[in-house]
């Protein structure tokens, strides 16, 4: 399960609880030295979802080389979590004015298609 929120900086927080036989349910997003979630990323109006049609639910990261949290365009890394931590596994670039998204050639639409173009938000 993912559990999102915003903070007054403008930073999404997720954390991932997973079920896990020996613990239970366990936030596998929170760093066991400070306590705090360690998903956290510029809110870019992106919530997880499984963005390559795998069947397991991704995260967004937007690139962190965009200081401003306030702009809505740019690249946006895809992670899923593993036991190891999160992995980025697609690349997408956004543009939430025009309501595009766009994959690399040969990867993925979200509904598992291979793309070369973009494809319009719902």
């Amino acid at each position: 399960m993912f559990i999102t929120g915003i903070n007054s900086q403008g930073i999404a927080v997720t954390d991932i609880l997973v079920w896990q036989e020996d613990a239970g349910l366990v936030n596998a997003a929170l760093d066991r030295s400070t306590g705090l979630s360690t998903a956290t990323a510029p809110y870019r109006q992106l919530t997880p979802q499984d963005i390559n049609g795998d069947g397991i639910t991704e995260l967004p990261r937007p690139d962190s080389s965009v200081s401003d949290t306030k702009q809505a365009d740019g690249m946006v890394f895809w992670e899923q979590y593993r036991p190891d931590g999160l992995a980025t596994v697609e690349r997408t670039y956004h543009c939430l004015s025009r309501r595009l998204v766009l994959y690399p050639a040969g990867g993925l639409d979200g509904r598992g298609h291979r793309s070369r173009l973009g494809r319009r938000y719902r």
